[in-house]
């Protein structure tokens, strides 16, 4: 199959104009490591489609999907084997929230003049909190940054400093999100048992996937969860009517809303409802 497209005459043409599920299924059959000349004449709409199915995953079938850093890091090293300039730009056409919390996965970034030596003005000379020579790190664009493992490590830095010299405003703003990512764990206080930023990030990355998921007609796993349940309490005699629907709806929505509806605050579909609007400040006309 990936030779029938690479194949194709006017291939930039073509790729824009496939599916992203059909994308994502050739780097199922043929592995994402032979597929980087395919991703990179993805659209950005069609790379975030494509991301959202391989950079998640579920521990079994019925739980909620996580995040894959190391997944997200064997993307980087596949782009940068097609080219740094390349996967620079595809870096560049991602979901800036997605790239920061892959990356906050793989580095931590810092001001290198906050963490660097400097002299006070009694002369006594502070040593620097972090430096080139903690392990894996390197400086660019006045932040440096620090490898948390070996995993695609040098993918990492070649397309970010291709990305400073190319893309310097995404550069910016994506090291400016790692690096809030990158702060030591709070002392325990009365909020401690609050996600911490990154953990927070990543929620509300899965929060936003979701949202795309259902835009797209699917459900999320604790949706069909919460469905099933609800479908297993209706019970059906022989020769009996059909459960309501309107209670059936209204219950598997209370149980996958977090904003769960109030006893008798169940909306009304028999019959329009007016409502005013708030540019006239006045009930508008029904039809």
């Amino acid at each position: 199959m990936l030779e029938r497209i690479l194949g194709a005459p006017h291939l930039a043409q073509v790729v824009p104009r496939l599916a992203p599920e059909l994308i994502h299924r050739v780097i199922q059959q043929c592995g994402l490591e032979a597929c980087g000349e395919l991703l990179t004449l993805a659209t950005p709409a069609q790379l975030t489609r494509i991301l959202d199915l391989d950079l998640w995953h579920s521990p079994r079938p019925g739980l909620d999907d996580r995040f894959d850093p190391a997944r997200f890091g064997v993307w980087l090293e596949v782009l940068v084997e097609t080219g740094v300039s390349v996967a620079a730009r595809t870096l560049a056409a991602m979901d800036v929230d997605l790239a920061v919390a892959g990356l906050s996965q793989h580095v931590l970034v810092f001001d290198a003049a906050a963490v660097g030596a400097y002299t006070t003005t009694d002369g006594e000379a502070v040593p620097a909190r972090r430096s080139v020579d903690d392990g894996l790190a390197c400086e660019l664009g006045g932040f440096l940054l620090l490898a948390r493992g070996g995993d695609a490590w040098d993918a990492i830095a070649a397309v970010l400093t291709a990305l400073d010299a190319e893309h310097p405003a995404c550069f910016q703003q994506v090291m400016a999100g790692c690096r809030a990512l990158s702060n030591s764990t709070p002392e325990a206080d009365g909020f401690h048992d609050l996600l911490d930023d990154a953990d927070q990030a990543l929620f509300d990355l899965a929060s936003e996937r979701s949202r795309r998921h259902e835009r797209s007609g699917y459900l999320s796993p604790a949706q069909a969860r919460a469905f099933l349940q609800v479908a297993r309490q209706s019970r059906l005699e022989p020769g009996g009517a059909i459960p309501q629907v309107r209670l059936l709806a209204r219950t598997f929505a209370e149980s996958t809303n977090p904003l769960r509806l109030r006893p008798g605050l169940a909306p009304d579909f028999r019959r329009p409802r007016r409502t005013i609007s708030w540019k006239t400040n006045r009930p508008p006309l029904l039809a």
